[in-house]
C-alpha cells in the first residue's frame, strides 16, 4: 500500500507542471537566463531578462513568453526563445521533483534520456542513455546509421543543460528524460 502512495504521489506531482523550484535549480536557471539575455544589449537585454524571470515566477505558457518577447525581437528569434526556456524550465522542474520524491521517501532516482521523434544525431545517440540523478549524462554517444555506419557525437556540459545533468545539449532541444524510482 506504502508504494501505490508513493507512486500515485509521484504521478502527479510529476504530471502537474507546477513545479516549486529548489535553490539549486532556482539558481541554475538564473544562471542560464543570464547566459540567454547576454546576446542582446541595452534595453532589449532587459525587456528579455524582465520577461523571463516574470514568465518563470507566474508560469507562463509558451505561447505567453512568445508574445511577451515579440515585443522587442523579431518572431523567429521570439520563438525560439519562448520555446527554449519553456521546454527547459519543464524538464529542470521535472528534476527537481523528482529529487524531492526520492529524498522524501528514501528512494534512488535513474533517469534516461528521450529523444523526440525526428531528433537530431546527438539526440539520437543519447537516446536511451541512463545516470543517476545528480550525475551528469555522458557527453558523447554512438548510434548506428540506417547504412550501418557508427557515428560519434559530443555535446557540451553547459550553464543551459546544468552542466549536463538536463537532456539539453543545443537550442531547440525536445528531448527529456524518463525517471523510474528505486529502492
Amino acid at each position: 500500500e506504502k508504494d501505490e502512495t508513493i507512486v500515485s504521489e509521484a504521478k502527479a506531482l510529476l504530471k502537474s507542471k507546477e513545479f516549486k523550484f529548489s535553490e539549486d535549480m532556482q539558481d541554475a536557471l538564473k544562471r542560464r537566463v543570464s547566459e540567454v539575455v547576454n546576446a542582446f544589449e541595452g534595453t532589449t537585454r532587459e525587456s528579455v531578462k524582465q520577461a523571463l524571470e516574470k514568465g518563470a515566477q507566474e508560469g507562463w505558457s509558451q505561447a505567453k513568453l512568445k508574445e511577451e518577447l515579440r515585443d522587442v525581437l523579431p518572431k523567429r528569434q521570439a520563438e525560439l526563445i519562448a520555446r527554449n526556456e519553456v521546454h527547459a524550465g519543464l524538464n529542470f522542474g521535472r528534476y527537481d521533483e523528482c529529487l524531492r520524491i526520492a529524498e522524501k521517501y528514501g528512494l534512488k532516482v535513474e533517469l534516461t534520456w528521450v529523444a523526440h521523434r525526428g531528433a537530431c544525431d546527438i539526440c539520437k545517440a543519447m537516446d536511451g542513455e541512463s545516470v543517476p540523478i545528480g550525475e551528469a549524462f555522458p557527453d558523447h554517444a554512438h548510434y548506428h546509421t540506417d547504412d550501418g555506419e557508427d557515428v560519434e557525437v559530443y555535446w557540451e556540459h553547459n550553464v543551459y543543460n546544468a552542466d549536463g545533468r538536463i537532456t539539453n545539449p543545443h537550442p531547440n532541444c525536445r528531448c527529456t528524460f524518463a525517471e523510474r524510482f528505486y529502492r
